[in-house]
């Protein structure tokens, strides 16, 4: 049988973390980050931080796409510089499903042994051409993915390649779920 899990002393750590102790406020919502306080405290994240990791993304949207609010490194911060055409984001989902499955293609090929070193140069570019784009409209996620590919290609590992396909598909379709959010 695991053992039971502390429950914290929720008056402490209320003044611990600046809230009130005396304020019946476990369903409020004092930083603003969808997640309450109660929930906040049992999972160990900030009432009154919205990002308790810091690392650029609120700990109820890391949560909502199944993200670690404690860990930074999965942060998908999803802040387009100003200075960024709003249609390149949507000239992103426009032409970027379009070269995954042209990528596709060629990694099928190049795993078939069908022509493979005009494959392999269109797989690498494909890759490539995708990882710039989610680089430009901050799809973090989408780009390390693209960039594993491009890796995988680069190694002529055509198998591991293939194996992140799925990755980077719905990676693609995160991001546009939460572009629109």
């Amino acid at each position: 049988i695991p053992a039971e899990k502390e429950k914290p002393d929720l008056p402490a750590l209320e003044i611990e973390l600046g809230t009130d102790p005396t304020a019946h406020d476990t369903d409020s919502d004092t930083d603003g980050d969808g997640l309450t306080n109660g929930f906040e405290a049992a999972l160990g994240t900030s009432p009154v931080d919205e990002d308790s990791d810091d690392g650029g993304e609120p700990d109820g949207r890391e949560l909502k796409y199944g993200r670690d609010p404690l860990l930074t490194d999965d942060d998908v911060a999803l802040v387009i510089a100003p200075e960024v055409n709003p249609g390149l984001v949507d000239a992103f989902f426009i032409e970027v499903p379009d070269y995954a499955g042209k990528l596709v293609e060629a990694i099928v090929a190049i795993s078939n042994n069908d022509d493979r070193a005009s494959n392999l140069e269109a797989a690498q570019r494909f890759t490539h051409t995708i990882k710039g784009a989610a680089r430009v409209i901050a799809g973090v996620k989408t780009m390390k993915i693209a960039e594993k590919i491009e890796s995988d290609m680069g190694k002529q590992d055509a198998q591991s390649a293939r194996s992140s396909l799925s990755d980077l598909a719905d990676a693609i379709d995160e991001l546009k779920q939460e572009l629109s959010d």
